[in-house]
């Protein structure tokens, strides 16, 4: 693996709506398997740019402590 950083990465996991209980739950059930096979490549993550989901942000408190999660300009400026 090299030392070299990554200064942008985009992962796009396909969920079926029968994998997970409610639509609401696809967008952390999304992030955790992002998040898993990027470490699971070896990657680290410093910030991890999302929405307001307020599941997203509580997952990302509480099991990925290290990465900094920030929210994205659209939907800060949005309200």
């Amino acid at each position: 693996m090299s030392d070299i950083p990554l200064l942008y990465c985009s992962l796009y996991v396909i969920l079926q709506s029968n994998e997970v209980k409610n639509s609401n739950a696809m967008e952390k059930e999304g992030l955790q398997r992002s998040l898993q096979f990027l470490t699971e490549e070896g990657l680290s993550l410093d910030t991890l740019i999302t929405d307001r989901h307020v599941q997203i942000r509580k997952h990302m408190r509480e099991r990925w402590p290290a990465i900094k999660h920030r929210l994205d300009g659209w939907h800060i400026g949005k309200g």
